[in-house]
């Protein structure tokens, strides 16, 4: 028996990368090129829009998904108000989301890839001032240090 259930075990750890090869990683590959993709046509000066945009029952479901992760995430509402009233921000999220339905993406693989694309403009050290495209997007924030000096002496 034990056997029996050692095989199961292994068939099932087998089948989950198989899954994560198969789906997960084209999923994922698709979004950094889509995100790639999408930073250089929005710093080019050219943006993209899903077909979606002009069904208000989509937008208003995309709109609401995407505060509720950047909630979820760890945002202050204010710092995702901010963010929305950014048209940088606003214009990279929905390029973003426009190029993944170019890829091929589904509406919810759009939604989590903007998401996360969000999530990622907004982090502590960027802010919407670092919006794809953004002419104050120069370069990333320098890394914290892990640990401050301690050479002074009390």
């Amino acid at each position: 028996m034990f056997a029996v259930t050692m095989i199961l075990a292994v068939a099932s750890l087998a089948l989950v990368k198989v899954y994560q090869l198969g789906v997960l990683a084209p999923e994922a590959a698709r979004a950094a090129a889509a995100e790639t993709a999408a930073r250089a046509a929005i710093a080019a000066g050219r943006t993209s829009l899903p077909s979606w945009v002009d069904d208000e029952t989509r937008t208003e479901g995309f709109a609401e998904a995407l505060v509720a992760h950047l909630l979820r995430a760890g945002s202050t509402q204010s710092r995702i108000e901010a963010a929305l009233t950014d048209v940088d921000f606003k214009t990279g999220v929905i390029s973003l989301a426009a190029h993944l339905e170019a890829a091929g993406a589904p509406y919810p693989e759009q939604l989590a890839g903007a998401a996360a694309f969000a999530e990622r403009l907004i982090a502590p050290e960027g802010g919407p001032d670092r919006a794809a495209g953004s002419p104050r997007n120069k370069a990333p924030a320098p890394p914290r240090s892990a640990a401050a000096p301690s050479d002074a002496k009390a």
